[in-house]
């Protein structure tokens, strides 16, 4: 009974945070003073890039906003796979 608990556990914890790596359906802009400076150099890096590789800037790649949250995601899907493995 112990291994159906910890079962369980497992199979609710992956299904809620399966929402994570869902895309947000969410629009509202919200605009904050503090990321403006960084997001002004972003905005800039991702200008020079497509400068710097128009043929790649052209298919598509390269840095964007959604490849980091991407980025970001996959990061925090292997801490847990990695810690899911420590134990």
């Amino acid at each position: 009974t112990n291994t159906m608990k910890t079962a369980a556990l497992v199979t609710l914890a992956l299904a809620g945070s399966a929402q994570a790596f869902a895309p947000s359906t969410s629009r509202v802009s919200v605009s904050r003073t503090s990321t403006s400076v960084a997001s002004s150099v972003f905005d800039d890096a991702v200008k020079d890039w497509a400068e710097e590789y128009p043929q790649f800037a052209a298919w598509g790649w390269g840095p964007s906003v959604q490849a980091e949250i991407w980025n970001g995601r996959h990061a925090m899907f292997g801490w847990v796979v990695m810690c899911a493995c420590a134990y």
